[in-house]
């Protein structure tokens, strides 16, 4: 492994630099101008965060506490039966997907039906990709093999204690979907699926499931094909209210469990990437508390400020827009039988369409990175990758 220069290595060499000028009596325009390289060439190698599994461009500091920061500093082709290799090198535990076979279509179903590869362009706003330039693509061929898709990256493992994902813990990753008509998102599926226990999961063996699709959910049930909504599912014992009066406009006993994206507008979109944090807290403090909660925050690409795009919270009402009903709220039990937090999770397992000849599908993702809560023991957002050029 390249050795990467911290902060005392930078100090060292030009303070030795300097030292050696002096003893030297060293003065000459070239020895000044090769010593100025080397500082330079120091200065540059130290400017690459060395905090991160490998290095990554200026303008992304990762900050120590972050669990997971998976930069996407490699080369998948989407044939590449290394792929795995590359994969743990930044901080996953495993995974699979249809690079194991080495074919580029899949000419029949096997190994999860989807592929993780990366690339150095994307569809949509021509803008830099954030970080390094180089984001990971999300295919899903559910479509084209009629099978329903299982592919995933996972980050923690069965054997893990729970808690390797904290119960209080955030993510934060760039998005951006596809805007081709072959690949954009036409249904649903997982997104970040946690388990406490082992896969496939039940709804006892994990506390909330992060998906993904192009139906918002409620409250606004919004739908446009390829349209990244995200949303969350808390199992059966989490409702939003008791009756049927908390959605008038809906049908509370089939769909109060169905907590969607609550801001549709500032949401992302196809063809731009977006900065996403998600934030679970299913704590032993959150919940002793009732304040534990699932809730979204995105800002577009180029914009200073994250907007609160949903807050789903023991006991409230939905936000940053209520119903207006009074006396509604989020019902929501976890289930803390088998402890506090998960042992790991899996992105994304299920996406797509499974009828044959149905539509595939493909998003792009960057800079994903996985930090603990306050009430975890973490900074929160403090512990998150911030982009001072994005």
């Amino acid at each position: 492994m390249a050795h990467v220069l911290r902060t005392n290595d930078k100090i060292d060499i030009l303070v030795r630099g300097k030292q050696v000028m002096e003893k030297k009596n060293l003065s000459s325009p070239i020895v000044i101008m090769v010593v100025f390289a080397i500082l330079c060439l120091a200065s540059a190698v130290f400017a690459l965060d060395p905090r991160a599994p490998t290095r990554v461009r200026v303008g992304v500091d990762v900050p120590p506490g972050v669990l997971l920061f998976d930069g996407q500093d490699y080369n998948i082709p989407p044939n590449d039966t290394s792929w795995l290799t590359k994969i743990r090198s930044a901080g996953w535990s495993g995974g699979k997907a249809m690079n194991t076979t080495g074919t580029y279509p899949p000419v029949t179903p096997s190994n999860g039906n989807g592929y993780f590869y990366t690339v150095t362009s994307t569809p949509g706003i021509n803008k830099t990709i954030p970080g390094n330039g180089v984001a990971l693509a999300v295919e899903s061929w559910s479509g084209t093999v009629g099978q329903q898709t299982d592919f995933y990256l996972q980050y923690g493992s069965e054997s893990d204690n729970i808690g390797k994902i904290p119960a209080d813990v955030w993510f934060q990753f760039w998005i951006l979907a596809e805007t081709n008509p072959s690949w954009k998102l036409t249904g649903g599926g997982k997104f970040i699926y946690p388990t406490k226990t082992y896969y496939p999961g039940t709804a006892q063996t994990y506390d909330w499931l992060a998906t993904i699709g192009r139906s918002s959910k409620i409250p606004h049930w919004a739908g446009a094909d390829g349209t990244p909504y995200m949303h969350v599912f808390q199992g059966d014992w989490a409702r939003f209210g008791d009756r049927a009066a908390c959605l008038p406009t809906d049908d509370w006993a089939t769909n109060s469990w169905k907590l969607g994206q609550v801001d549709i507008v500032n949401g992302p979109k196809m063809g731009e990437w977006y900065l996403v944090r998600l934030h679970m807290n299913t704590s032993q403090a959150a919940i002793s508390g009732n304040r534990h909660l699932w809730e979204m925050y995105a800002r577009k690409y180029g914009t200073a400020n994250f907007t609160l795009i949903s807050r789903w919270q023991a006991g409230q009402d939905y936000a940053p827009t209520g119903s207006g009903v009074a006396n509604c709220g989020l019902i929501w039990t976890p289930d803390h039988t088998n402890g506090y937090g998960h042992r790991s999770i899996r992105i994304p397992t299920t996406m797509g369409d499974i009828n044959v000849g149905g539509p595939n599908e493909r998003y792009y993702i960057k800079d994903f990175a996985i930090a603990r809560g306050t009430d975890s023991g973490g900074n929160g957002t403090g512990d998150l990758p911030n982009y001072t050029n994005y």
